[in-house]
This record gives structure tokens, sequence and C-alpha cells, in this order.
């Protein structure tokens, strides 16, 4: 099954009537014509399991288990007017799908587009010249991760939490077992949580922080108590523009005078929540 542009069946349909010297449309002109309607509304579908070259079928779905795909595109200018529509159809989350233009060319301005989580899509047309986005299905990166275990924490240090729990997290972003980062795969915005407290009740400032890519430190929000029966909180909510490849460390600090613990409590575990704003 072949995708006709609408140039292309006009010119079919030409073709078919030029052979007419009747005046007369017979029957057989009829079944051409009809047959190269049809054939421009078949759009046809594959499925592939590895890096495949975008020819005929319009609709690619892509089953990739064991490693990234890429679909590479033909160039705009043979596929002028074409449609596809890609689809990352593999559950697994740790292998994407990587949309590439023919040389230089661009789809939204973008040498490569990519789909990470199944059931993502994205469906493009040609101009001639490049390929742009008409319509898109995303899922948002999401993750929830929690400091379980008491961590200690000295006076006066800014300390990076080290978080030990996933609640969840959408599209394989955090890790909680050696760098207790969360790392972005897509740029774009995302909305950033941190909340923190302390173990033991306090009278002094408690903050909540963020480090990007292990330098920059991106605001602190404080929380101060006057008493020594309060329990201070400190929650720091915060949009940042982020790159692919760019990492979040979630931090805390305190001015108690003495080494004091994250809470352990459900309600005052220090959290880290982050989601990706599609």
């Amino acid at each position: 099954m072949t995708q006709r542009t609408k140039s292309t069946l006009q010119t079919n349909i030409n073709a078919d009537l030029a052979d007419n010297t009747s005046g007369s449309i017979s029957a057989q002109d009829i079944r051409d014509i009809v047959t190269d309607i049809t054939d421009s509304t078949e759009m046809g579908v594959t499925t592939v399991t590895g890096s495949y070259t975008a020819a005929e079928f319009a609709t690619i779905l892509v089953n990739n288990s064991a490693a990234d795909a890429t679909i590479t595109l033909p160039s705009a200018s043979s596929a002028n007017e074409r449609i596809y529509n890609i689809k990352k159809i593999h559950s697994g989350e740790t292998y994407k799908v990587i949309i590439d233009g023919n040389s230089s060319e661009t789809i939204d301005g973008a040498t490569t587009y990519n789909l990470y989580m199944q059931y993502e899509s994205v469906k493009i047309q040609s101009d001639g010249s490049n390929w742009h986005i008409l319509e898109k299905n995303l899922i948002p990166f999401h993750a929830k991760i929690t400091r379980d275990a008491a961590q200690s924490i000295s006076h006066d240090i800014i300390t990076v939490v080290n978080y030990d729990n996933e609640v969840f997290d959408v599209g394989s972003i955090a890790d909680t077992s050696s760098t207790y980062r969360v790392t972005i795969k897509r740029a774009g915005k995302y909305q950033i949580v941190v909340y923190n407290s302390l173990q033991a009740f306090e009278h002094k400032y408690i903050a909540s922080g963020l480090k990007l890519n292990g330098s920059t430190v991106q605001k602190y929000h404080f929380d101060y108590s006057s008493h020594g029966s309060a329990r201070p909180m400190s929650t720091l909510t915060i949009t940042l523009d982020l790159a692919s490849g760019d990492y979040i460390e979630g931090l805390v600090y305190h001015n108690s005078g003495v080494t004091k613990s994250t809470s352990t409590s459900l309600h005052y575990k220090p959290e880290l929540t982050i989601k990706e704003i599609i």
C-alpha cells in the first residue's frame, strides 16, 4: 500500500483521462480514478523492532526492546506532502525512538525528535524542505523520591539529600541507589518541589534547596520556628527550563548548632518531586 500525495493523485487522475478522446467518461475511467483515490487514502502500517528507513508505510510502530531505534526519514523534497505517524509501542523506558531528518533537514527546527515511553507518538509532514509536527502524544516525565532512613545533617552545612526510596518514576529519570538525583531526558520546563524537615523539634532555621548539574544552587526556601516544641518544615517549589542531560539534587540546611537527622515519619521525611510541563 502506497500513500500518495495530493499532487501525485492529481497527476495520476490526469493520466487516467489522457487517452479519453470521446469527451465522455468511460466505465474504465471511473474504475481507474476510484483505484487512485483508494490508494491515496491507504496509509499502510508496519511494525519494526530496530532502526528503519521510512518509505511507503505511513504508520510506523516501533517495538524496540534491545536498543535505541532510529527512524530515518527520506529527503523532504522526495517526500513532499508525505505524512508519517511514528509510535513507540514497547513498554520499556530504557531505549528511545530517534526520528532523524535526512542530512541537515529538521523536524520543527531540530535535526532529531525522540520518543521515550510506551505509546508516545508523533505525526509529521514534509513541506518539501523540512518536516513539521502536526500532532504529538507525549507522556510527561514524572518522579517522586524520598529519604526514608534518617540522614545526618551537620550544622551550617549545605547537604545533598541521599534519597533512598522511589515512590514512582514515570520515564526512569530517578536514581535512589548511587547518585540520588533526577536526570532530565527531554528538554523542556519542569516543576520541582523539594521538602525537608528534621527529626527533632527545633527553634532555628531549616531550608530546602536544589542543585543543578552539581554546582549551581537554584534558590532556597527557609522556615523558622521560634518555639522549641515546634517543627520547622521547608518546601521549595520552582519551575526551571532544563536541557537533556541536566540533573537535579535536593539540598537541606539547618543552623541548630549541632548535627541533626532528617525525619523518618511519613509526613515529615524529605521528598523530591519533579514533573515535566507539556
